[in-house]
C-alpha cells in the first residue's frame, strides 16, 4: 500500500491559512486591505489583548449584499479579478480571495455588512470553517469584521505569538504602513478600550507623516521624478535625521507598502559617505508604475514585489534619488545661510542641514593617533585652496564669521550675530581632501613620475594582491613593476602625493585592499580615497595659525558635501544664543 495520501479539507485550509495569517497584525493587514478596496474613507481598528482575544475593524466602505456575504469566506472567492490575466493590470490591494477564508479557518469570524442603498445589513458568523446561517441586522452602512479566539484551536500556532504588548506594536506598525499610503482615509486605533491614535483624512503625504512622526518637515526633503514607466515621489531625510535601525524607511509601489530587498542598498548608495556607518536615513518613497512592470504575486502575504526590469529600475532609482538629494541639500544649505546672514535678530531660524548639539552624542569621536602628512609642501604649513572647486558655487560661507579661537587644538570656534559654530578641523579638512582627490582622479591628473623609483619588499600575500589588482593601483596613480622575489618598484605615484610619503601611502592602499577584496573596483577606489584623505588631513591637536584657519574655512565653503566628512561624521555643529540660554537655564526648559 502506498504512503502518499490526500489531506482532508480542513487540514489543507489550516496549512494554507498559515501562509497568510500568522499573527494579529496579518489579520489587521488583510482586513484593512479589504476596507480600502471597498473605498472606505474612515477605518477603525480595535484590539483586545493585542488582538489575541479580539480584533475588530469597522469601515464606511460600500459594504456587501447578502449573496456576496454568504460566500465571501470561501477559498479563492474575490471581486478583484476574474482571470489570471487580470494580474497584469491589478489596481487593488487584495486579489487572491484568501484573506477571509484563511481567517475563518483559524479563528471565529463575525462579519456584519450593509451597502449604502440597502435598508438593512446581514451578519455572517464562521467559526473554524463552520458557517452559521445569515441573519438580517440593523446597522449603518459599511462593514464590521470581528475576529475572536485567534488560534484557540491550534495551540501549536498560538504558542509562537508574543505578549499582547508586542503584538499591539506589530499591529500598529501595519497601521502606519496603510496610513502612509492612504492619507485621504481617516484612521483610529483602540487597544483594550483606550483610544491610542486617531488621524482624520488628509490631503497630502506630508500631513500624514507629521501626524505619525511629529513635525519633521524641516528635516526631510521632498523629491519627485519620472523614469519611463514609473513616477516616483516622496521624502528623504537630511543627513542629520538618522536612526539606529531601518524602521523609518518606507517603500510603496502602487499604494502597496512592500519589502523590496534592494531598497536598503539603494539608500546606502544614495547617501554614500554623508552619514556614519551603522546609522540609517529616513525615507518615504512612493512609486506609481505600470502594473504590468511589477509582480505583486511573489509572497502569500503580499509583502514583497519583483520588478520586470529589476536591475534597470534599481539603477535608475538610485541615480535619480541621489541627484534629487544632492540638489535639495545644496538648495537647503544655501537658503539656510542666506537667512542666517540676512536676519541677525531672528532666534527661530532653522538650520536643517547642520548637526546640532543634541545629535552629537550619537557619533563617536575620531581617532587622533599621529599620522603621516602626505600631501604637504612642508611639514609646518598646511595649504588650503578652493582652486579645484572654483566651478562650484559656494553653498554657504564662513568668511564673515569671527574666528574666536581653538578648543583643545582640535575644534575651531566661530561666532556671528547670535550663533556659535564649532568646527572639527580634522573632519573638515578630511572632506576637503577627499573631494580634491576625487576631482583629480576624475580629471585624469593622476600620476607623477618619481625621479628615483622606490623599492619595497612585500610579504608573499601582499605581492600576489598587488599584481592581482593592478587596475586598482593604476586607477589611483601608482605604476608598479616586479623587481625579483617579492620586491616591487614604484615608478609613479598619485599626482597630489608627496614623494617622501610614498611608502606610507602605498601601505595605506594595501590595507584598504586587504579589507575590501570582495567589493567592486569603484568601491575599493573610493575607500582608498577616504583613507588617503584621512591620513593627509590636518590632525587633532595640531595648532593652526589664523591665516591657515581662514584658508581652511574658505576652501570648505567651496567644497561639495561640506557638512560631513567622508566617513559620515559632522564637520561642524551650530548652537544659537537661545539654545545656550536654555542650557544655562536662563529661559524656560
Amino acid at each position: 500500500m502506498g504512503i502518499i495520501r490526500p489531506l482532508d479539507h480542513q487540514t489543507v485550509l489550516k496549512i494554507a491559512a498559515g501562509e497568510v495569517i500568522d499573527r494579529p497584525a496579518s489579520v489587521v493587514r488583510e482586513l484593512i486591505d479589504n476596507a480600502l478596496d471597498a473605498q472606505a474613507t474612515e477605518i477603525e481598528v480595535s484590539l483586545v489583548d493585542g488582538g489575541i482575544t479580539s480584533i475588530e475593524v469597522t469601515d464606511n466602505g460600500k459594504g456587501m449584499e447578502a449573496d456576496d456575504l454568504a460566500i465571501c469566506y470561501h477559498n479563492h472567492t474575490t471581486s478583484k479579478i476574474s482571470s489570471f490575466d487580470d494580474l497584469e493590470s491589478l489596481s487593488t490591494l487584495g486579489f487572491r480571495g484568501e484573506a477571509l477564508a484563511s481567517i475563518a479557518s483559524v479563528a471565529t469570524l463575525d462579519i456584519m455588512s450593509r451597502p449604502k442603498q440597502s435598508l438593512s445589513g446581514y451578519r455572517l458568523v464562521v467559526s473554524y470553517g463552520e458557517a452559521r446561517p445569515l441573519q438580517e441586522v440593523g446597522m449603518g452602512y459599511g462593514t464590521i469584521v470581528r475576529v475572536t479566539d485567534l488560534f484557540e484551536h491550534i495551540p501549536a500556532r498560538k504558542k509562537f505569538l508574543q505578549s499582547p504588548t508586542q503584538e499591539s506594536k506589530l499591529v500598529f506598525r501595519e497601521l502606519i504602513k496603510k496610513m502612509l499610503v492612504f492619507p485621504e482615509c481617516g484612521f483610529s486605533y483602540r487597544s483594550d478600550g483606550k483610544e491610542k491614535f486617531r488621524t482624520p483624512p488628509r490631503h497630502t503625504h506630508l500631513e500624514r507623516i507629521i501626524d505619525l512622526f511629529g513635525d519633521i518637515s524641516n528635516d526631510i526633503l521632498p523629491f519627485s521624478f519620472e523614469i519611463g514607466y514609473a513616477k516616483i515621489h516622496g521624502f528623504l531625510g537630511k543627513p542629520t535625521l538618522l536612526k539606529p535601525q531601518r524602521n523609518m524607511q518606507f517603500f510603496a509601489v502602487n499604494r502597496r507598502m512592500v519589502e523590496w530587498k534592494s531598497f536598503p542598498f539603494v539608500l546606502s548608495q544614495v547617501y554614500g559617505n554623508l552619514i556614519p556607518a551603522q546609522k540609517h536615513p529616513v525615507a518615504f518613497v512612493f512609486v506609481d508604475m505600470d502594473p504590468s512592470e511589477v509582480d505583486v504575486n511573489v509572497h502569500p502575504m503580499k509583502k514583497e514585489v519583483r520588478f520586470r526590469q529589476e536591475r534597470k529600475f534599481q539603477e535608475a532609482l538610485w541615480q535619480n534619488m541621489e541627484q534629487a538629494l544632492q540638489k535639495a541639500l545644496k538648495s537647503t544649505t544655501s537658503s539656510t545661510f542666506s537667512s542666517s546672514s540676512s536676519d541677525s535678530t531672528s532666534q527661530n531660524v532653522s538650520f536643517p542641514l547642520v548637526w546640532t548639539m543634541k545629535e552629537s552624542s550619537l557619533y563617536e569621536e575620531a581617532s587622533h593617533l599621529p599620522e603621516p602628512d602626505f600631501f604637504r609642501e612642508s611639514s609646518s604649513s598646511p595649504s588650503f585652496s578652493p582652486e579645484l572647486f572654483s566651478s562650484e558655487t559656494p553653498s554657504f560661507s564662513f568668511d564673515d564669521y569671527r574666528y574666536v579661537g581653538s578648543l583643545f587644538a582640535t575644534y575651531l570656534l566661530l561666532e556671528k550675530d547670535e550663533e556659535v559654530v564649532v568646527i572639527d578641523q580634522h573632519a573638515a579638512h578630511e572632506r576637503i581632501r577627499y573631494e580634491e582627490i576625487k576631482r583629480t582622479l576624475t580629471e585624469k591628473r593622476t600620476s607623477q613620475e618619481l625621479l628615483y623609483p622606490l623599492s619595497l619588499v612585500l610579504t608573499s600575500d601582499q605581492y600576489d594582491d598587488v599584481f592581482a589588482h593592478q587596475d586598482f593601483f593604476h586607477s589611483l596613480g601608482f605604476e608598479i613593476e616586479p623587481f625579483g622575489g617579492t620586491t616591487i618598484l614604484i615608478r609613479s605615484i598619485p599626482a597630489m602625493l608627496s614623494p617622501e610619503a610614498t611608502q606610507q601611502a602605498f601601505e595605506a592602499c594595501l590595507e584598504t585592499l586587504e579589507t575590501g577584496k570582495n567589493v567592486s573596483l569603484s568601491d575599493l577606489i573610493d575607500e582608498a580615497i577616504k583613507q588617503l584623505a584621512c591620513k593627509t588631513a590636518v590632525k587633532a591637536h595640531e595648532r593652526l595659525s589664523e591665516t591657515e584657519v581662514r584658508g581652511l574655512l574658505h576652501t570648505l565653503s567651496h567644497t561639495p558635501n561640506a557638512t560631513s566628512c567622508p566617513h559620515g561624521r559632522p564637520t561642524f555643529l551650530r548652537l544659537n544664543k537661545k539654545e545656550l540660554e536654555k542650557l544655562f537655564k536662563r529661559t524656560g526648559f
